[in-house]
C-alpha cells in the first residue's frame, strides 16, 4: 500500500538521518504541512484551495445542521405576502426566499417549483 502525503512527512520527521540535514525553517514547514494534512487528505485540500480561488468556498460560523434546520423551519413558517410574486417579479420577499433556498440547498432538501407541481397535476388529469 502506498503511503499518504501525511505518512511521508511523518516518516521524514521520525527519521533521525533526515532530520539532521534539515534546517529549523525546513522542520517548521514540514510541521505546518503535517498539521494541514492531519485535517484532511491532500487531494481535498487542493479541491478546497481551488474552490477558494474560484470564489466558491464559504466558511460558515460555528453552526450545526440542527441550527440550520431550525432557521429553515422559522423562515418557512413566517409568511410575508405572496410568495409566488417573488418568483415572477423577483421583488417581494426575495431576500427571505433566497435565504430559504440557500438553507434548503445546504441541508439537501430539494423541492420542485410550483411550475413542476402544476405540470405534474396536468399530466395526471390527462
Amino acid at each position: 500500500m502506498e503511503l499518504t502525503h501525511l505518512e511521508y512527512l511523518e516518516e521524514i520527521l521520525n527519521s533521525k538521518d533526515a532530520c539532521d540535514h534539515l534546517t529549523g525553517y525546513q522542520k517548521m514547514v514540514i510541521d505546518a504541512l503535517t498539521e494541514l494534512l492531519s485535517y484532511c487528505p491532500y487531494e481535498r485540500l487542493c479541491e478546497l484551495a481551488q474552490a477558494d480561488r474560484e470564489g466558491r468556498c464559504v466558511v460558515l460560523e460555528d453552526i450545526t445542521v440542527s441550527d440550520l434546520q431550525q432557521m429553515l423551519s422559522i423562515l418557512d413558517s413566517t409568511c410575508y405576502g405572496d410568495g409566488t410574486e417573488t418568483y415572477t417579479t423577483g421583488y417581494r420577499n426575495g431576500h427571505r426566499n433566497g435565504r430559504i433556498e440557500i438553507l434548503r440547498h445546504v441541508l439537501g432538501i430539494h423541492e420542485g417549483t410550483s411550475e413542476d407541481t402544476e405540470a405534474a397535476l396536468r399530466r395526471e388529469q390527462e
